[in-house]
C-alpha cells in the first residue's frame, strides 16, 4: 500500500512542517487512537488465559510504526505520540506528512469489531 508521503514524492523526512498546527495534529491524532480497537487484529494483544485477541497490544503497534512510517512523532520513551508544547511555547519538530500516513493506515485496515466478547477485565 502506497500512503501519502509516497504519492506525493514526501517520503524523506521533513525538517518541520508547520501546516497541520500543533493543535491539529493532537485532534487527528486523538481521532485515530480512537480506533485502536478496531486495528486490533493487525496486532493482537492475546489474552493470557489463550481465548485469543483482547484489544491493541501497543508495543508490537509501536514497533511496526517504526518500519512503516517511521518519521511519526514520539516521546522520550520512543513511544508514538503527539507533540506537546513545552513551557516556553515551542515544540519539537514534527513530520504532518506522517500523520497523514498513520490516519490512512488506520482507515485502511479498520475493521468493525464487537469487543463485548472481551473478558471483562480486560
Amino acid at each position: 500500500m502506497s500512503y501519502y508521503t509516497e504519492r506525493h514524492g514526501m517520503r524523506a523526512p521533513n525538517e518541520h512542517t508547520s501546516t497541520i498546527t500543533i493543535e491539529m495534529y493532537a485532534l487527528l491524532f486523538d481521532c485515530c487512537t480512537k480506533y485502536y480497537d478496531n486495528i486490533a487484529w493487525k496486532y493482537p494483544a492475546e489474552c493470557p488465559d489463550g481465548n485469543g485477541c483482547c484489544g491493541l497490544d501497543y508495543e508490537k503497534f509501536n514497533a511496526a510504526m517504526k518500519f512503516e512510517i517511521p518519521t511519526l512523532y514520539r516521546d522520550q520513551r520512543d513511544m508514538i505520540e503527539k507533540p506537546r508544547k513545552d513551557y516556553y511555547g515551542s515544540t519539537d519538530g514534527y513530520d504532518q506528512y506522517a500523520l497523514l500516513d498513520l490516519i490512512e493506515l488506520v482507515a485502511s485496515n479498520c475493521i468493525d469489531i464487537s469487543s463485548r466478547f472481551w473478558h471483562g477485565f480486560f
